[in-house]
């Protein structure tokens, strides 16, 4: 039996906000649970001053192998790896999978690589929705599913999507030190990698575009309550709009002040399982999507929104 020992990822190593509801901040308690969370699933670490977050160098926790490197529905960077061996978890063994969110999209490491601890994974940066540049960094128990690439996390309905508290297993030691382990010194700072001109508009113009959505959002009042959507959302989004670019009420395209959405005939939150149906989709405007998908308020829904859809665009297409 054998206990699993985590490295601090960088370095130097600062916790801003920790694991658990009671450790949450209080100003952003209320929005983890929007996401069905009862509170904060993991630790978000800095680097003091006078260094910076953004941009310094993710090194990996614990040798293990990468089982993602990308990007989620909300523009943030990450990447998640699975240990080699399993370690002891509530008096059974399991495999442990840990996770490193908003870092720079220029990921080192691909699915399948097989790390050491203190390889460089990534750079920490300001990439999803997060308020300040931060490394988020979790932790869940997992076991191995039908196939290699199959996991299913091992207390999926614990209240934090199965993430677990990472601070019993975290060393004193960071994984700088632990590449350097042999030598008395202090080991140097990773120079910090200042991004391109290139590197830096990009970056600018995903903020702008998170921004964009982020108020659009508020103006429309989406939201799953408390639904998560999966990693398969966002293609079946792109393909409904790319089949359908323009409403499907009325048939006109989307403008800035009235985007098209992608609507779930069946709501989402109640219905999971037809998440990625496309006969459950419907492409309407911001307008309409209020008025026709939902009859005037985001709580409500119109099962015949359809019906009502093909109606309206064959009368508008008749009217004299």
């Amino acid at each position: 039996m054998a206990k699993l020992i985590l490295y601090k990822p960088i370095y130097p190593f600062v916790v801003t906000q920790y694991f658990g509801k009671e450790k949450t901040d209080p100003r952003y308690l209320a929005t983890y649970q929007k996401m069905g969370l009862q509170g904060h699933n993991g630790w978000d670490c800095v680097r003091p001053y006078p260094y910076e977050t953004e941009s310094c160098a993710v090194r990996a926790s614990h040798d293990g192998e990468v089982m993602y490197a990308g990007m989620d529905a909300c523009f943030g960077y990450g990447v998640v790896l699975k240990t080699l061996e399993q370690f002891d978890y509530e008096e059974k063994q399991c495999y442990f999978k840990s996770i490193y969110w908003h870092v720079e999209p220029k990921i080192p490491v691909k699915v399948g690589q097989k790390v050491k601890t203190g390889d460089v994974i990534a750079f920490a940066s300001h990439t999803g929705c997060n308020i300040k540049p931060h490394l988020h960094w979790g932790l869940k128990p997992i076991y191995q599913g039908e196939s290699k690439w199959t996991w299913y996390t091992l207390v999926p309905d614990n209240g934090y999507m199965g993430a677990i508290d990472i601070e019993p297993y975290v060393s004193k030691m960071t994984a700088y030190e632990f590449i350097n382990v042999s030598s008395e010194l202090i080991p140097k700072i990773t120079p910090i990698i200042k991004p391109s001109i290139k590197e830096q508009k990009i970056s600018i113009i995903q903020k702008l575009i998170i921004l964009y959505k982020t108020l659009i959002g508020l103006l429309m009042e989406d939201r799953t309550f408390g639904a998560i959507r999966s990693s398969g959302w966002r293609d079946i989004q792109q393909e409904s709009v790319n089949e359908h670019p323009y409403c499907e009420f009325h048939g006109g395209k989307g403008k800035v002040l009235n985007p098209l959405n992608v609507h779930h005939i069946k709501p989402f939150h109640l219905f999971p399982e037809l998440e990625l149906v496309k006969s459950n989709l419907i492409v309407a405007c911001r307008f309409c999507h209020l008025w026709y998908c939902h009859l005037g308020s985001w709580k409500s829904y119109n099962i015949y929104a359809r019906e009502d859809a093909d109606s309206l665009l064959k009368r508008i297409k008749e009217r004299p």
